[in-house]
């Protein structure tokens, strides 16, 4: 988790502003990445983790069918992320097809939301079309492959939470 992003996110129970404290970072970036820490609301006082640079915003429970969604998802796209990078399902054209008649213009400059992001083929791409910045949310555990995509851009960011 790059610093920055934290002017980004909200408490996922109360809307209040968190504070973080860093227990682990990376300095081989040109940036400090945050590993390991914890987020804490100013409000509510809801802590939520941030584990393998991932800060972590799920709070209460979701449904058993979300569960079970959620758990394939994360799977495949852990499991199949290798094959998939070197594949058309990460063409620049692909993505531009998928969103047309958007352009790779429109992301200059702004700021993105990647719901449902998956391993990050698509945050990433948004991240080299030069948006400022572009955050990529999933519940699944496919943040992991996303995080792993895409940590050395220094405009893109990685949460788990449920949109």
């Amino acid at each position: 988790m790059k610093a920055k992003l934290i002017n980004c996110l909200v408490c996922a129970e109360c809307g209040g502003p968190l504070n973080c404290a860093v227990y682990e970072e990376d300095q081989s970036l040109p940036w400090p990445e945050i590993l390991e820490g914890c987020l804490t609301c100013e409000i509510c006082g809801q802590e939520y983790q941030v584990h393998k640079g991932i800060p972590r915003l799920i709070a209460g429970q979701v449904s058993r069918d979300v569960q079970k969604t959620v758990a394939g998802f994360g799977w495949e796209w852990n499991t199949f992320n290798d094959q998939i990078q070197h594949t058309y399902m990460t063409d620049k054209a692909l993505f531009l097809d998928f969103i047309y008649p958007t352009t790779e213009d429109f992301f200059k400059g702004k700021c993105v939301l990647d719901a449902g992001c998956g391993m990050g083929r698509f945050l990433k791409m948004g991240a080299e079309f030069g948006s400022q910045e572009i955050i990529g949310f999933d519940l699944s555990h496919a943040v992991e492959a996303a995080y792993g995509n895409t940590r050395t851009l220094p405009n893109a960011h990685v949460v788990q939470a449920d949109i």
